[in-house]
């Protein structure tokens, strides 16, 4: 992954040997998040469909826009050729708005919502880490295969591997500028060399 991200088009680059040991603990943050992903949904079936079921809360909702809008433009991205730009956009769902802001927001749900909030949060959360992990396939197949592989399936998947499985696309159903706006969350920093390409 930090090697496509190098690819920015240019003969030169600035090699750092920090962005590799920062692209291995990013894997390390996909592993525990998927781990508590796991450990939260328990025995659980996905909804057939990506869909909304109209009672998310609003990290619910903000979570879903941020997987849809992060899907158009990695999509965007890799069919101009934008390798290094759609690493960004992969990183970035995954470790500012999935790790650091919903999975935080989901665990008072978990702890304290009811039984239909808890269910919601399920399903949205399944959603999230599926949509993340498909995106940062290409980059990183052979975690996300690993991962893949323990994750539940939906209603009717019989999806072998995710080498074949749908790569996650814009959601128009998702797009939501008023969560956008009204969500006030305040993730951790992002590491500099992540580029604000996701906002």
């Amino acid at each position: 992954m930090a090697l496509v991200g190098y690819t920015t088009g240019g003969g030169d680059i600035a090699f750092d040997v920090a962005v590799i040991h920062g692209y291995r603990r990013f894997c390390n943050k996909i592993y525990q998040a998927t781990k508590y992903v796991l450990g939260r949904l328990g025995d659980f079936t996905p909804r057939s469909k990506i869909s909304k079921s109209g009672k998310e809360s609003l990290p619910e909702q903000w979570i879903l826009h941020k997987l849809s809008t992060s899907a158009k433009k990695i999509n965007e991205h890799l069919e101009k050729r934008e390798f290094s730009l759609s690493t960004q956009v992969a990183y970035k769902y995954f470790y500012e708005f999935l790790c650091d802001t919903y999975i935080e927001n989901s665990k008072a749900i978990f702890d304290e919502g009811s039984a239909e909030e808890k269910e919601s949060a399920k399903q949205t959360l399944y959603t999230a880490i599926e949509g993340g992990l498909l995106m940062i396939h290409p980059f990183m197949p052979f975690l996300t295969e690993e991962l893949f592989q323990r994750l539940p399936r939906r209603e009717g998947d019989k999806t072998p591997s995710i080498t074949v499985a749908s790569y996650p696309e814009y959601v128009q159903e998702f797009d939501d500028e008023a969560a956008e706006a009204e969500c006030k969350c305040s993730p951790t920093t992002v590491p500099a060399h992540v580029l604000n390409d996701n906002r």
